[in-house]
């Protein structure tokens, strides 16, 4: 643990203690009593417990007084574009051209504030009395961060802030342009607003104007050798090589993937969160083709990992199927869902079901001025944005 003071512009002054453990904070920064379940101590020890080989963590805890008011949570993580990027990991890719090239080149470590295993901003969280000059605290000590990581480990070179809302921040996001941040965004975050009105997933399906009503129940009918149903942690330990191999084929097919991991992850999420975290598995017979997980976040659903078979979805509509399912899922809770989150990738077959789209906004800062000046002709060179049609299945 190391202290620093950082006086930033209109605040008092604070301190600001980072640690690297979870175990040396948890309960300080449980004592925030953060409304997310993912941004408590329970889950990001699940993270440690089963990523720390993988990568670094640093928690910025911020204190006026004795007081804690707010912290920040930060990931380092080695970032190659050869392995994240499908196009150029695949193995008719032979290396040539100048994107293969460069994709090569590619090649670092990032200081992340939020958590690279999800979809939004999972980076921060202050009392609400200290909340409204958070950008200029946490920039400053991302800064002050990234100064110290880059000298004890030269690889650190880029800072990552992820997944700000820009339908929420709107201008605020221009305060780290300003401090020589490159900013761009990615695929959206894709959600559906559970009405009170559902009651029950033919009540969902009532709401759809027909074509697209004929065409999910042309998948249900699909789907009628398929069970379905909630798997406890008894169930996860004894199925563990199946989950891995089936959640291997659909990092293997992602366009892009940064965090490479295994199923170890999701029990010790389940150990932790309980019935906070459930598990939906998909079987033909005894044999399982698919799960899905997901998070009960206060009054919302978050999508996390999945994984099926690739070969059984055209024929099943696996994946349409597992989605329907998790609609069914949430409007079980009868009202205390409110919003059901998919996360991203697939986002046309996400909004043929109404899911709507979140614009996400992210921010890179290389450590050396020059490469910072060039990172938006790098990003613009090996990043394509996806193309889809959003589709508006729900009756006006």
């Amino acid at each position: 643990m190391e202290t620093v003071v950082i006086k930033p512009g209109p605040w008092k002054a604070f301190s600001c203690s980072v640690y690297t453990s979870i175990k040396e904070c948890g309960d300080q920064i449980d004592q925030l009593q953060v409304p997310s379940i993912l941004l408590r101590s329970a889950y990001l020890q699940a993270i440690e417990s089963s990523l720390s080989k993988d990568m670094g963590f640093r928690y910025l805890l911020f204190f006026s007084g004795s007081q804690i008011i707010g912290f920040s949570y930060c990931q380092i993580y080695p970032f190659n574009a050869k392995k994240s990027f499908k196009v150029y990991r695949e193995k008719h890719n032979n290396g040539s051209g100048i994107k293969s090239v460069l994709a090569k080149w590619v090649n670092f470590k990032a200081l992340v504030s939020g958590n690279l295993l999800l979809t939004g901003q999972y980076g921060y969280y202050f009392d609400p009395e200290y909340r409204i000059n958070a950008l200029d605290v946490l920039q400053n000590s991302w800064q002050q961060l990234f100064e110290k990581e880059a000298k004890e480990d030269c690889e650190v070179s880029v800072m990552f802030a992820k997944d700000f809302d820009a339908n929420l921040l709107g201008q605020e996001l221009d305060y780290l342009t300003d401090h020589n941040y490159f900013k761009f965004s990615v695929q959206p975050s894709m959600g559906l607003e559970i009405t009170g009105d559902w009651r029950t997933i033919e009540d969902y399906l009532n709401a759809l104007k027909s074509k697209y009503r004929i065409r999910l129940n042309q998948a249900l009918r699909k789907s009628e050798d398929l069970r379905s149903c909630t798997l406890g942690l008894s169930e996860l330990l004894e199925r563990r090589e199946e989950m891995q191999h089936l959640l291997d084929q659909i990092l293997e097919e992602s366009d892009f993937r940064i965090v490479n991991f295994n199923i170890r992850y999701i029990i010790e999420v389940k150990k932790t969160l309980d019935e906070l975290f459930e598990i939906r598995g998909h079987f033909i017979g005894d044999t399982l083709v698919g799960f899905m997980t997901y998070f009960r976040d206060s009054d919302r659903v978050l999508a996390h990992f999945t994984g099926f078979n690739v070969s059984l979805n055209k024929r099943l509509d696996l994946y349409l199927n597992m989605l329907l399912d998790l609609i069914g899922e949430s409007i079980k809770f009868k009202g205390e869902i409110k919003y059901l989150d998919f996360s991203r990738t697939a986002l046309e077959i996400k909004s043929s079901v109404g899911a709507t789209p979140r614009p996400m906004i992210n921010f890179l800062k290389h450590r050396n001025r020059t490469m910072n000046k060039v990172l938006p002709n790098i990003f613009n060179a090996l990043y394509q944005q996806e193309e889809w049609i959003q589709r508006r299945p729900f009756k006006s």
